[in-house]
């Protein structure tokens, strides 16, 4: 049978996905009510097993509908109601998002590093991994016998903002879930972790950048500040990230490690 799904309650909708199980006899389907929620489902006429031609007219004989629609098949694509003559179904908010989204994604790759330019990607490679979680994780803990108890706080602040920042990061990634760029580099990353809004190498760096600024010398605080930009870099241009990735990273690991600055260990 052939039906779709209403996505707004009580509009007329120029644009919609269907859905087609095909049976061996499917004729005279009766509509439905065309509610939100509900199915509103078409008339046509098909003999024979499998499903109609690619093209075909449907009439429904009522609901919100009212004029007759093409329902255009696509093996890839699926199903398509197409309405003669309708309004884009993309407002000004929309398209401004779109716009937006195409300039990130044109701007990322334009400064992606060409195959051809191996010793700059093998040291951007080494600025992309250095913002590792477990690599940092595991430094501190291996410094922290060894530093001063006036240092140890500083240690600790590092490792919670790690934590909390990561579990953060991933939440979020798991419920945006936007891939990352395509790209054959960082298949660790890309296998373990394939999504890539936010970056959680860019939230981790500058999270550690300014808690190591406000708590510890102010010469490595300029370090980290110039280590920060590299890695930001070195991630898009290896195409493991996006522009936007990196930009809603930094803030949220600036939101953190100001959090973290303001808690007494």
């Amino acid at each position: 049978m052939l039906f779709i799904k209403q996505t707004q309650p009580h509009e007329v909708f120029h644009e919609a996905a269907l859905f087609f199980y095909p049976s061996r006899h499917s004729k005279g389907i009766q509509p439905g009510t065309g509610t939100r929620d509900s199915h509103l489902i078409f008339t046509f006429s098909h003999k024979g097993p499998g499903p109609p031609s690619k093209q075909i007219r449907a009439a429904p004989k009522y609901g919100i509908l009212q004029t007759q629609s093409r329902i255009q098949i696509d093996a890839k694509q699926g199903i398509r109601l197409l309405f003669p003559n309708a309004p884009s179904k993309d407002s000004p908010k929309n398209m401004n998002l779109k716009k937006i989204s195409t300039l990130d994604r044109e701007f990322s790759h334009k400064i992606r590093l060409p195959e051809s330019r191996s010793g700059l990607r093998r040291a951007a490679a080494i600025f992309a991994h250095s913002a590792d979680s477990w690599f940092w994780l595991a430094g501190l803990i291996t410094l922290y016998p060894f530093v001063s108890p006036g240092a140890r706080p500083l240690l600790v602040k590092l490792m919670v903002g790690i934590v909390i920042t990561a579990v953060f990061v991933l939440s979020l990634k798991m419920t945006i879930k936007r891939p990352r760029p395509e790209g054959e580099w960082g298949q660790i990353y890309r296998n373990t972790d394939p999504h890539s809004f936010p970056s959680g190498h860019a939230a981790r760096a500058i999270m550690l950048t300014l808690l190591i600024f406000l708590l510890g010398p102010a010469w490595l605080g300029g370090v980290m500040v110039l280590w920060t930009l590299l890695v930001n870099y070195a991630r898009i241009a290896l195409g493991v990230h996006y522009l936007s990735d990196i930009l809603v990273g930094t803030a949220i690991g600036l939101l953190f490690g100001w959090g973290v600055y303001l808690i007494q260990i």
